[in-house]
């Protein structure tokens, strides 16, 4: 009898643990500053490229994708000022989602960007200004 409640026991503690793992808070919300280029893939589908600040010359290249109907493009920025990035979650009924706002000078600050969909096609993407 001790051995089938410890295993009954040990299951319970395996699957609560698989379960708070499947539903741990997966919140974010962070700011990318210093971009200089954008590419837009697809809605949704952007790559980002930053400027290094403390290493002078150097790029670091983000990625992000997200639901095309997730994504804010804002044109608020003076034309001195660079480009910057909002990604977080909380905007959307599924909470793991994550949002993206873009804050650009103008429309041309986007680029089209390539993408691959394997035997579906590839291409560019053509961004309408």
């Amino acid at each position: 009898m001790q051995k089938r409640t410890l295993t009954t026991l040990l299951a319970a503690l395996c699957i609560s643990t698989f379960v708070a793992g499947c539903v741990a808070d997966d919140k974010f919300d962070y700011k990318i500053e210093n971009v200089v280029r954008i590419f837009m893939h697809e809605p949704g589908h952007y790559t980002f490229f930053i400027k290094n600040e403390k290493t002078p010359g150097e790029l670091e290249i983000k990625t992000i994708g997200v639901d095309r109907n997730l994504v804010k493009i804002f044109t608020d920025l003076l034309p001195s000022k660079n480009p910057w990035v909002r990604h977080y979650t909380g905007c959307s009924p599924y909470p793991s989602w994550g949002c993206l706002e873009i804050h650009i000078r103008n429309p041309q600050d986007v680029q089209g960007g390539g993408w691959n969909h394997g035997k579906f096609g590839r291409g560019t993407t053509v961004v309408v200004e």
